[in-house]
């Protein structure tokens, strides 16, 4: 196991909470390792993606197209999935378009509105990259037994749902900004 981060992690935080005792070490911790493991697996999946012509966010855009209902989403809502800006996804969107993997079409109901649908060429695109991924993942779980992963999925939906639930309290919030 590449130990590099973990090592000067555990170092800086035993400086940081040896100065500071008051500080969780461990909630530190556990912070920084799930930053250092988001950036790592994008990382990973940017790699696995060099080969289908798609960028990160063109895979994830197109994934979620292809997840919903009759494989269309609104911008705005592919927007919200991605945690993006509109104006990245309009261009993320220019882009598909442009290699043929989603169309833009007008709502039935409402022709102002506008639809992203993936096309036949962009599901198959898409369903390649799915299982050059699924080979990939296979390989980086499989330090882990099932009981783990299960163990490790339950913990993370965990750590998720209390970062969506959690907003620090207005006190809190004004003794970070009250001047010292």
């Amino acid at each position: 196991m590449n130990t590099k981060h973990t090592t000067r992690a555990d170092a800086a935080l035993d400086r940081l909470t040896g100065r500071n005792p008051d500080l969780p070490r461990q909630e530190f911790f556990l912070t920084r390792m799930l930053f250092l493991a988001s950036k790592k697996l994008s990382e990973f999946q940017s790699v696995f993606l060099r080969g289908t012509g798609m960028s990160l966010p063109q895979y994830r855009a197109l994934s979620i197209i292809y997840s919903s209902e009759n494989y269309e989403t609104q911008p705005s809502r592919l927007s919200s999935a991605l945690d993006s800006s509109r104006t990245s996804i309009t261009r993320v969107a220019d882009e598909l378009i442009k290699n043929g993997w989603i169309e833009r079409i007008h709502c039935a109901g409402d022709r102002r509105r506008q639809l992203l649908r993936i096309t036949d060429k962009g599901a198959g695109a898409l369903l390649k990259a799915f299982h050059r991924q699924a080979e990939c993942q296979t390989k980086l779980w499989a330090c882990f037994s099932k009981e783990e992963r299960d163990a490790l999925e339950d913990l993370l939906r965990r750590v998720y749902v209390q970062t969506d639930t959690f907003m620090p309290d207005q006190e809190t919030d004004a003794a970070a900004k009250a001047p010292e």
